[in-house]
């Protein structure tokens, strides 16, 4: 089953279904909605369109799909400056209780998830010095995944509790990262959470596999 990355993930959580806007409440078709997109981050040659009736982009370099609302809303692709173009993208997802962000990067020199990690979570620590591991019982890898790594954390922030991810994984010579965050005032949200942010990489990973295997 396909998960969605703009999901919104928090209305699984919430146990309510994510319903589309109304036809009505469209003011363009999505695959425009998704060549806006495209423009808006100068993004052309770099993210292309799946024709899925959605609003749907792949990133023709490594394969990854991005997946957002049929409206657009809450959604923009990056691209980072340092490598060459299209070597350091991103697809982000926010809806102000929930962020979801893919990276897919080709380093210019060979890397380890560890050493991608490391980087991470220095940067998840010096934006949010409150954090604290959150930990959980592993997901067992399935046979012959690529090398993979997860933290999860939990933060203090405005009052709210907030669960925060990173997943890391490399294939070929892309290394594929999932940041994931979420307010989850109670345990139970806290293991859909768990539940959302691996399914939502897992499949990324997959998307990447598959777009790389001859």
């Amino acid at each position: 089953m396909r998960v969605r990355l703009a999901l919104f993930a928090l209305c699984a959580l919430a146990g309510a279904a994510l319903a589309d806007p109304p036809e009505e409440e469209l003011h363009a078709a999505p695959g425009s909605i998704a060549y806006g997109m495209i423009e808006n981050a100068d993004a052309e040659g770099v993210f292309e369109l799946v024709h899925d009736g959605q609003v749907t982009l792949r990133h023709v370099g490594s394969g990854l799909i991005c997946y957002f609302l049929r409206d657009g809303s809450g959604g923009r692709l990056l691209l980072f400056a340092g490598l060459p173009r299209g070597d350091d993208v991103a697809c982000d997802s926010a809806n102000g209780t929930e962020s979801v962000t893919l990276y897919a990067t080709r380093h210019g020199a060979p890397t380890t998830v560890d050493a991608q990690m490391d980087n991470a979570r220095a940067e998840l620590v010096q934006r949010f010095p409150n954090a604290q591991p959150f930990a959980v019982a592993p997901l067992a890898p399935e046979p012959g995944a690529p090398k993979q790594s997860v933290e999860r954390f939990l933060i203090a922030r405005d009052g709210d509790r907030l669960f925060s991810s990173i997943s890391l994984g490399i294939i070929g010579d892309w290394t594929i990262m999932l940041r994931y965050s979420l307010i989850a005032p109670d345990d139970a949200a806290l293991e859909r959470a768990e539940l959302v942010s691996s399914a939502l990489f897992r499949e990324a990973l997959d998307q990447v596999a598959h777009s790389q295997t001859p």
